[in-house]
Protein backbone atom coordinates (compact mmCIF):
# COMPACT_ATOMS: atom_id res chain seq x y z
CA UNK A 1 0.00 0.00 0.00
CA UNK A 2 1.37 3.45 -1.32
CA UNK A 3 1.85 5.70 2.09
CA UNK A 4 -0.69 8.87 0.94
CA UNK A 5 -3.14 5.60 1.13
CA UNK A 6 -2.23 4.45 4.40
CA UNK A 7 -2.14 8.17 5.33
CA UNK A 8 -5.85 8.57 4.26
CA UNK A 9 -7.22 5.55 5.57
CA UNK A 10 -5.17 5.44 9.06
CA UNK A 11 -7.36 8.86 9.24
CA UNK A 12 -10.69 7.20 9.37
CA UNK A 13 -12.44 6.45 12.22
CA UNK A 14 -11.37 2.96 13.80
CA UNK A 15 -14.97 1.90 13.28
CA UNK A 16 -15.76 3.14 9.89
CA UNK A 17 -13.25 0.48 8.31
CA UNK A 18 -11.61 -2.39 8.67
CA UNK A 19 -8.53 -4.34 6.48
CA UNK A 20 -7.52 -7.91 5.64
CA UNK A 21 -3.43 -7.48 5.23
CA UNK A 22 -2.17 -10.33 3.38
CA UNK A 23 1.61 -11.34 4.45
CA UNK A 24 4.20 -13.51 3.53
CA UNK A 25 7.14 -14.90 5.72
CA UNK A 26 9.85 -12.12 6.32
CA UNK A 27 12.40 -14.11 4.22
CA UNK A 28 10.03 -14.03 1.27
CA UNK A 29 10.09 -9.99 0.90
CA UNK A 30 12.39 -7.40 -0.12
CA UNK A 31 13.40 -4.61 2.41
CA UNK A 32 11.43 -2.25 0.58
CA UNK A 33 8.70 -4.10 0.59
CA UNK A 34 9.23 -4.52 4.44
CA UNK A 35 9.39 -1.22 4.32
CA UNK A 36 6.23 -0.30 3.33
CA UNK A 37 4.46 -3.14 5.12
CA UNK A 38 5.76 -1.60 8.32
CA UNK A 39 4.66 1.54 7.24
CA UNK A 40 1.03 0.48 6.34
CA UNK A 41 1.12 -1.99 9.95
CA UNK A 42 2.08 1.52 11.86
CA UNK A 43 -0.43 3.89 10.20
CA UNK A 44 -3.58 1.60 10.61
CA UNK A 45 -2.75 -0.37 13.53
CA UNK A 46 -6.16 -1.85 14.84
CA UNK A 47 -7.84 -1.65 11.46
CA UNK A 48 -5.92 -4.45 9.87
CA UNK A 49 -6.62 -7.84 10.79
CA UNK A 50 -3.55 -10.39 9.82
CA UNK A 51 -4.02 -12.87 6.95
CA UNK A 52 -1.00 -15.87 6.14
CA UNK A 53 -1.40 -18.65 3.21
CA UNK A 54 -0.13 -21.83 4.78
CA UNK A 55 2.63 -23.44 2.50
CA UNK A 56 5.09 -25.31 3.73
CA UNK A 57 4.74 -27.46 7.08
CA UNK A 58 7.48 -25.45 9.14
CA UNK A 59 6.12 -22.15 8.56
CA UNK A 60 7.18 -19.66 10.90
CA UNK A 61 4.82 -17.77 12.14
CA UNK A 62 6.15 -16.16 14.60
CA UNK A 63 6.50 -13.00 12.72
CA UNK A 64 2.78 -12.66 13.01
CA UNK A 65 2.90 -12.58 16.74
CA UNK A 66 5.49 -9.85 15.89
CA UNK A 67 3.79 -7.66 14.11
CA UNK A 68 0.77 -7.78 16.11
CA UNK A 69 2.42 -6.44 19.42
CA UNK A 70 4.61 -4.40 17.80
CA UNK A 71 2.21 -2.66 15.69
CA UNK A 72 -1.07 -2.68 18.10
CA UNK A 73 -3.12 -4.73 15.63
CA UNK A 74 -6.21 -6.17 16.34
CA UNK A 75 -5.33 -9.78 17.87
CA UNK A 76 -7.24 -11.74 15.27
CA UNK A 77 -4.98 -14.01 12.14
CA UNK A 78 -6.86 -15.68 9.24
CA UNK A 79 -5.55 -18.49 7.75
CA UNK A 80 -5.72 -20.10 4.37
CA UNK A 81 -4.61 -22.69 2.52
CA UNK A 82 -1.83 -22.53 -0.40
CA UNK A 83 -3.70 -24.62 -3.25
CA UNK A 84 -2.42 -25.72 -6.88
CA UNK A 85 -2.34 -24.02 -10.04
CA UNK A 86 -3.63 -26.20 -12.63
CA UNK A 87 -1.15 -26.38 -15.23
CA UNK A 88 1.75 -24.57 -14.03
CA UNK A 89 4.22 -25.55 -10.42
CA UNK A 90 3.62 -23.43 -7.42
CA UNK A 91 3.88 -22.99 -3.88
CA UNK A 92 1.69 -25.03 -2.33
CA UNK A 93 0.36 -27.99 0.12
CA UNK A 94 -0.35 -31.27 -1.34
CA UNK A 95 -2.98 -33.63 -0.51
CA UNK A 96 -0.93 -36.31 1.37
CA UNK A 97 0.03 -33.32 3.90
CA UNK A 98 -3.21 -32.73 4.69
CA UNK A 99 -3.31 -34.85 7.81
CA UNK A 100 0.28 -33.51 8.88
CA UNK A 101 -1.05 -29.88 8.25
CA UNK A 102 -3.97 -30.47 10.15
CA UNK A 103 -1.98 -31.33 13.46
CA UNK A 104 0.18 -28.00 12.64
CA UNK A 105 -3.00 -25.73 12.43
CA UNK A 106 -3.95 -26.86 15.39
CA UNK A 107 -0.39 -26.30 17.59
CA UNK A 108 -0.85 -22.95 15.60
CA UNK A 109 -4.18 -22.23 16.78
CA UNK A 110 -3.33 -23.57 20.40
CA UNK A 111 -0.33 -21.12 20.44
CA UNK A 112 -1.99 -18.23 19.33
CA UNK A 113 -5.25 -18.69 21.60
CA UNK A 114 -2.37 -18.32 24.70
CA UNK A 115 -1.38 -15.38 23.14
CA UNK A 116 -4.80 -13.65 23.42
CA UNK A 117 -4.56 -13.62 19.53
CA UNK A 118 -7.35 -15.60 18.05
CA UNK A 119 -6.97 -17.67 14.26
CA UNK A 120 -10.07 -17.51 11.84
CA UNK A 121 -10.02 -19.66 8.78
CA UNK A 122 -10.05 -18.95 4.94
CA UNK A 123 -11.55 -21.52 2.47
CA UNK A 124 -9.25 -24.86 1.63
CA UNK A 125 -9.18 -26.35 5.23
CA UNK A 126 -10.99 -30.21 5.11
CA UNK A 127 -12.62 -32.21 7.63
CA UNK A 128 -9.74 -35.25 6.92
CA UNK A 129 -7.34 -33.06 8.08
CA UNK A 130 -7.94 -33.50 11.78
CA UNK A 131 -9.46 -36.12 13.82
CA UNK A 132 -12.28 -35.42 16.56
CA UNK A 133 -10.22 -33.88 19.46
CA UNK A 134 -8.21 -31.65 17.18
CA UNK A 135 -11.99 -30.28 15.59
CA UNK A 136 -13.02 -29.77 19.08
CA UNK A 137 -10.14 -27.25 20.19
CA UNK A 138 -10.95 -25.46 16.36
CA UNK A 139 -14.84 -25.01 17.58
CA UNK A 140 -13.45 -23.69 20.92
CA UNK A 141 -10.61 -21.62 20.28
CA UNK A 142 -10.92 -20.39 16.79
CA UNK A 143 -12.94 -17.58 14.38
CA UNK A 144 -15.86 -18.96 12.33
CA UNK A 145 -13.94 -22.50 12.28
CA UNK A 146 -15.39 -25.11 9.09
CA UNK A 147 -14.76 -27.37 6.44
CA UNK A 148 -15.42 -26.35 2.48
CA UNK A 149 -14.51 -29.33 0.36
CA UNK A 150 -16.32 -28.33 -2.30
CA UNK A 151 -14.73 -26.27 -5.20
CA UNK A 152 -14.74 -22.29 -4.61
CA UNK A 153 -14.86 -19.51 -7.60
CA UNK A 154 -13.27 -16.87 -7.36
CA UNK A 155 -14.37 -13.60 -9.66
CA UNK A 156 -11.06 -10.91 -10.12
CA UNK A 157 -11.12 -7.61 -11.21
CA UNK A 158 -11.08 -7.82 -14.63
CA UNK A 159 -14.09 -10.58 -14.52
CA UNK A 160 -11.94 -13.23 -14.81
CA UNK A 161 -13.17 -16.30 -12.75
CA UNK A 162 -11.30 -19.27 -11.72
CA UNK A 163 -11.42 -21.85 -9.31
CA UNK A 164 -9.28 -22.37 -5.98
CA UNK A 165 -9.79 -25.84 -5.38
CA UNK A 166 -7.96 -29.38 -5.82
CA UNK A 167 -10.35 -30.30 -8.91
CA UNK A 168 -8.48 -32.38 -11.68
CA UNK A 169 -9.88 -30.03 -14.27
CA UNK A 170 -9.38 -26.60 -14.01
CA UNK A 171 -12.47 -23.88 -14.48
CA UNK A 172 -11.36 -20.57 -16.10
CA UNK A 173 -13.53 -18.32 -17.88
CA UNK A 174 -14.23 -14.58 -17.83
CA UNK A 175 -17.56 -12.75 -17.71
CA UNK A 176 -18.26 -10.56 -20.18
CA UNK A 177 -20.81 -7.79 -19.85
CA UNK A 178 -23.44 -7.33 -22.44
CA UNK A 179 -26.06 -4.41 -23.26
CA UNK A 180 -28.31 -7.41 -24.70
CA UNK A 181 -27.45 -10.07 -21.65
CA UNK A 182 -24.17 -11.56 -19.83
CA UNK A 183 -22.81 -14.43 -21.32
CA UNK A 184 -20.13 -17.11 -20.50
CA UNK A 185 -16.70 -17.02 -22.58
CA UNK A 186 -15.27 -20.08 -21.96
CA UNK A 187 -11.48 -20.42 -22.14
CA UNK A 188 -8.69 -19.20 -20.42
CA UNK A 189 -8.29 -15.73 -18.84
CA UNK A 190 -6.22 -14.44 -21.44
CA UNK A 191 -7.23 -16.21 -24.44
CA UNK A 192 -11.14 -16.60 -24.22
CA UNK A 193 -12.91 -19.23 -26.38
CA UNK A 194 -16.18 -18.79 -28.13
CA UNK A 195 -19.24 -17.11 -26.35
CA UNK A 196 -22.41 -18.98 -25.29
CA UNK A 197 -25.77 -17.09 -23.91
CA UNK A 198 -26.27 -17.58 -20.32
CA UNK A 199 -27.79 -20.70 -19.64
CA UNK A 200 -27.73 -21.80 -22.97
CA UNK A 201 -26.30 -24.85 -21.80
CA UNK A 202 -27.73 -27.19 -18.89
CA UNK A 203 -24.04 -27.99 -18.11
CA UNK A 204 -22.71 -24.39 -18.36
CA UNK A 205 -21.14 -23.52 -14.45
CA UNK A 206 -22.57 -20.91 -12.09
CA UNK A 207 -20.37 -18.24 -10.83
CA UNK A 208 -20.39 -17.48 -7.38
CA UNK A 209 -18.20 -15.48 -4.74
CA UNK A 210 -16.33 -17.37 -1.91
Amino acid sequence: MKPDVADFLGALPEEKMSLLCNVSPQANDTQKQLDTLYYTLERLGKKIRLGVTFTTLDMDYGFLIDYIERFKIHRRVRLGIAQPIVGRENECLRPEDYREAGRFIVKMARDLYSRDIIMGFDCGLTLCMFDDEELGSLFRISEGFKMVCNPIIDIGPRMDVCTVSLCPRSLSLILVHSTVAPRWCAGTRHSPGPTMPSGASPNAPRASTS
